[in-house]
């Protein structure tokens, strides 16, 4: 099997590269079971991490190119996520390697002002984008899981249930980042078909934070960085009317009544759950 090199001399169309190594690595795991092919997948993912990297040097492409390619990277590895090849074989013996590939992910994230990008956006440029990547979430039955609490019950291996959750959420903390920078406008009828699952699901994750006080799960993956942005995230879709029937729907505002009557909470999450409570009040 040939696989992509990353050429450090030119610039790549760094799309095709991404989905070629997706479809590379795919490949690579079903063919784990020959000796000379396990090797494979690690280098694959050292090349997308390579990408990856490349991609977090404003030198190397604009903005827009990052936030294209960035795009198509999560498309590619959600995809990935949902297989039972990720938890039985990347989870099992690639777990380096993958953290390694999502941290360079997350570094893209922060590395360009996606607000900038977005006041060049038209309104529908920002819808497009807001419900592709909110709907990547949405049928991804991993992620969903995760959310739901079920990731730790994944394997008997606690190492592999926590690279699975590890990477589940790293990618939703991640999409969820863009969507509070794209300011996309929401209505009910838009997000309806979300509601028995991603908000749903949402509050099912938010309430076994709080009301477990951040359990060894969440700590391990220092989950107060996900837990604040999925708050910032309802906060914003609270802050629009037509949103607040899917949210009362999901249970929202009696959970964030509960949570906020809770003593250990740090000063971020009660500010949070005010801002929510304030949105949803003053449309009701």
């Amino acid at each position: 099997m040939v696989w992509v090199v990353v050429n450090s001399e030119t610039k790549p169309n760094c799309i095709e590269q991404v989905n070629t190594l997706f479809k590379q690595l795919t490949q690579a795991l079903i063919d784990t079971g020959n000796t000379n092919e396990t090797h494979l997948p690690e280098l694959i993912l050292r090349d997308l991490n390579q990408i990856c990297s490349r991609l977090d040097d404003r030198k190397y492409c604009s903005a827009y190119d990052a936030l294209d390619t960035f795009k198509i990277m999560l498309k590619n590895y959600i995809r990935l996520l949902d297989t039972d090849s990720f938890v039985n074989v990347i989870a099992h013996h690639y777990a380096l390697a993958n953290n390694s590939l999502l941290r360079s992910l997350l570094a893209i994230t922060r590395q360009y002002d996606i607000s900038i990008l977005v006041q060049e956006m038209t309104r529908k440029t920002q819808q497009q984008i807001f419900f592709s990547l909110f709907d990547l979430l949405n049928t991804s039955a991993r992620i969903v899981s995760f959310l739901q609490s079920k990731s730790s019950k994944t394997t008997n291996n606690s190492d592999v249930n926590q690279t699975v959750a590890n990477a589940c959420g790293s990618v939703l903390y991640a999409i969820l980042e863009i969507l509070i920078k794209l300011r996309a406008q929401m209505t009910g009828n838009n997000l309806e078909k979300y509601q028995n699952t991603l908000f749903a699901s949402f509050i099912i994750f938010l309430d076994e934070y709080f009301m477990i006080k951040k359990c060894s799960r969440l700590k391990e993956l220092q989950n107060d960085r996900l837990i604040t942005t999925m708050l910032s995230f309802i906060c914003n879709t609270a802050d629009q009317t037509s949103t607040i029937p899917i949210l009362i729907y999901a249970n929202c505002p009696q959970a964030c009544l509960r949570w906020i009557s809770l003593s250990y909470l740090n000063i971020d999450e009660y500010c949070s759950l005010i801002c929510i409570l304030h949105n949803i009040a003053r449309h009701d």
